[in-house]
């Protein structure tokens, strides 16, 4: 078999498995595997103490109101402080933290006059903190009322390490960018669910992640985050991360073509350079069921970009070699038109899905290409959105 056809056999199998035969999987045990009654979860109060962890740059217009949604969640917690760590903030964050620690007593505020990085400060503020559970959330993020009794009573199972929320987007329609994501993110949600019910989900949602204190595992790197370094270190240590779909934080997503492309590079270069590292540093071989989650669920999907690269270039040699290259490179040739027009559509305003879905798979994939580039480049930003 020559190299062209071994290239292109191996990238269509790579691409299949991590978009199509993983989630496919994943989503009908999500379906079809029973765990613990959400209902009864609502019943049981929080016995916990509580530390919110806020990681704040430039967050004055959001912050204020990020406090007083945790506060009124957490009537009735045996005890609970919000601490903000504010990097290097250049606004009026800090003053607006001190008039809340005025009417909270409970809120305390970190200032760093230098920009150090969410790694650090999350570091720092975990140290000090003194609550049994460290919840880690953003300043545009809020939650529901019931967060807390949905998501603490997990804690009751020992083996539980960290509990990760659900993220509902309230600007879905805004545009073609959020109709997509709004999409993928409900997929995730799905295969999140069906991995946590295995016992093998290693991922959490920064903005609304829950873990016992005596677990967390300082952050080596100023560009890892919460949401891999400390599950895979759970992971890594025989803990579970439980996904909990019935938690909900709520935020928005960028709707425009640059602001969404940026944070996805950027978010791409962190998460690949924590999995690497925390692939190594935790010995997830010796976990097979997480170390297959890792692979199947997110390794394949950051290398997509070049593995799409590799298709077409191979399928455009190969064309000639029979009849069924000829039809995968007229199906590759449709799907990218339909990203074209698709990106017409956004220009016009039209969410149209079977035109702005291809044509956002495409943006997120030449997102994740540089992303993965710059993370084993260089040393990728930490980036807050």
């Amino acid at each position: 078999m020559s190299l062209a056809r071994v290239a292109f056999w191996v990238s269509l199998a790579g691409l299949l498995h991590t978009w199509g035969v993983y989630p496919a999987a994943m989503l009908l045990l999500s379906r079809h595997l029973k765990g613990r009654s959400r209902e009864d979860a609502r019943e049981i109060l929080p016995s916990y103490s509580v530390s919110f962890i806020i990681a704040a740059r430039n967050e004055e217009a959001h912050i204020f109101r990020r406090i007083q949604n945790l506060a009124d969640i957490s009537v009735g917690l045996r005890e609970v402080e919000v601490i903000v760590a504010s990097d290097g903030s250049t606004d009026g964050t800090c003053e607006e933290v001190l008039r809340a620690k005025e009417i909270w007593p409970f809120v305390t505020l970190l200032h760093f006059p230098q920009h150090v990085g969410r790694a650090i400060l999350h570091n720092e503020a975990a140290k000090r903190s003194r609550g049994e559970i460290l919840i880690f959330t953003d300043a545009q993020t809020e939650f529901h009322p019931d967060f807390l009794k949905t998501a603490l009573s997990h804690f009751e199972d020992p083996k539980v390490g960290a509990v990760s929320g659900r993220i509902a987007y309230i600007n879905q329609d805004q545009s073609s960018v959020t109709v997509s994501a709004g999409l993928y993110w409900r997929i995730e949600e799905r295969i999140r669910d069906g991995e946590s019910k295995l016992g093998i989900l290693a991922f959490g949602t920064g903005a609304a992640f829950c873990m016992r204190r005596e677990l967390y595992f300082p952050m080596q790197s100023p560009n890892d985050d919460v949401d891999y370094w400390e599950t895979l270190s759970l992971a890594g240590r025989g803990f579970r991360v439980h996904y909990e779909p019935e938690a909900y934080a709520y935020d928005v997503i960028a709707p425009d073509l640059s602001g969404t492309h940026k944070v996805r590079a950027k978010r791409t270069a962190m998460a690949l350079r924590s999995m690497v590292d925390g692939l190594f540093r935790f010995e997830l071989w010796k976990r097979p069921g997480v170390l297959f989650c890792l692979f199947s669920h997110k390794l394949l999907r950051h290398f997509s970009p070049f593995l799409l690269l590799v298709l077409l270039a191979a399928n455009i040699l190969l064309v000639s070699k029979g009849a069924v290259y000829e039809v995968g490179l007229v199906g590759q040739g449709i799907f990218y038109s339909m990203a074209a027009m698709g990106f017409l559509c956004h220009k016009r305003h039209w969410n149209w899905r079977p035109f702005v879905i291809p044509f956002n798979f495409v943006l997120l994939n030449w997102s994740r290409l540089l992303g993965v580039v710059e993370g084993m480049l260089s040393k990728p930003p930490s980036s807050y959105r």
